[in-house]
């Protein structure tokens, strides 16, 4: 057995303790954790705005490409109705939505607008004077004597 001189036992402090340096370097490291966690939580912060807002846009373009779709499909229709004359006749369907919204098809001043969560989009027709409306879902669109009729 080995024993402890006096010298030896003077040194130490309590062996339960710590010492005045020991935790200033805990706390030390504590702040540094905490400093590091807080700049990874902003670097991520940052991340998930920038891809957010990518993807909010790639939404809205898609949104506005299934509106002019829409648009130029209904005009494309009322044309053809026009160019193939009396007794032209058919039936095509139309998306039930735009990204999940609502929309809402109407035909004035030579043109077939789509509307939708504000916005609007317009494709040409060479008519002015489109009898009945167009709605999502299945449409029939008819030509009697040069009258464009529609559902």
């Amino acid at each position: 057995m080995r024993s402890i001189s006096q010298e030896q036992v003077k040194g130490r402090s309590n062996p339960g303790t710590i010492n005045r340096k020991q935790r200033t370097k805990r706390g030390q490291a504590g702040l540094e954790m905490m400093a590091f966690i807080a700049f990874i939580m902003i670097a991520f912060s940052i991340a998930y705005i920038a891809i957010s807002s990518k993807t909010i846009a790639a939404m809205e373009s898609k949104s506005n490409e299934d509106a002019r779709w829409i648009s130029d499909r209904v005009a494309s229709e009322i044309n053809a109705a026009i160019a193939e004359g009396q007794g032209y006749s058919k039936t095509f369907k139309l998306p039930d939505n735009i990204q999940n919204s609502n929309y809402t098809i109407t035909i004035e001043r030579g043109a077939v607008f789509v509307d939708w969560q504000g916005k609007s989009v317009a494709s040409n027709v060479i008519v002015n004077n489109v009898t009945g409306n167009f709605t999502y879902g299945w449409n029939t669109v008819e030509n009697f004597g040069g009258i464009i009729f529609a559902n």
